[in-house]
């Protein structure tokens, strides 16, 4: 009888740390969302009190890896997945090479290689910080973030995620200069006729 209530009395402490630690990580989560809702995309400072849920896989062509019986995408297998097929049509090798690169850029700007764990808002923190470190908005709106949305997208289509966490990830400022029509309008090739004849 003792030991039972000893059990059920160590039992409810344990639920009562558990809820603690539940409201202490949604405390933390809102106020995650609250700094990228204000434009802040810095890392979450407390991301570091998860552990590493992957491990790499001995093959290293596979895709994915098994951890506690959960399978888990990996980041750089899905680049190896998305060319194998891509390679077969006239994809170029040095586009393989870029997306690849910012594939692993990736996995370690995150810490960890779980495709499936990449959300929007991580490939928009990626892209801030790319920036911020000196790469030009055109090569990260034309390498890294078209890369990842074509690699992301063929996972999609192929079953292997559920989303592409970079759809809808812009760069501002990219656009490329309007350009003038070849021919001369009506009014500037009168003005040059009338200067010839004189």
């Amino acid at each position: 009888m003792g030991s039972r209530r000893l059990r059920t009395e160590k039992s409810r402490s344990n639920q009562a740390e558990l809820l603690g630690e539940i409201a202490k990580a949604l405390g933390q989560a809102f106020g995650a969302r609250e700094r990228n809702a204000q434009g802040n995309y810095q890392p979450d400072p407390v991301a570091d009190r998860f552990p590493t849920t992957f491990e790499r896989p001995k093959n290293k062509n596979s895709s994915s890896s098994s951890t506690n019986g959960m399978r888990v995408l990996l980041l750089m297998g899905l680049v190896e997945d998305w060319w194998r097929e891509a390679s077969a049509g006239d994809m170029a090798l040095s586009t393989y090479e870029s997306y690849r690169n910012t594939a692993r850029k990736l996995g370690q700007f995150l810490k960890h290689d779980d495709a499936a764990r990449i959300s929007n808002e991580d490939v928009i923190r990626f892209k801030d910080w790319r920036i911020t470190n000196g790469v030009s908005p055109r090569t990260v709106k034309g390498n890294d973030i078209a890369g990842l949305r074509t690699v992301f997208g063929w996972g999609v289509s192929n079953k292997r995620l559920a989303m592409n966490p970079a759809v809808g990830v812009t760069v501002a400022g990219t656009k490329r200069p309007r350009m003038r029509d070849r021919g001369f309008s009506d009014e500037e090739a009168r003005k040059l006729l009338i200067q010839a004849s004189r």
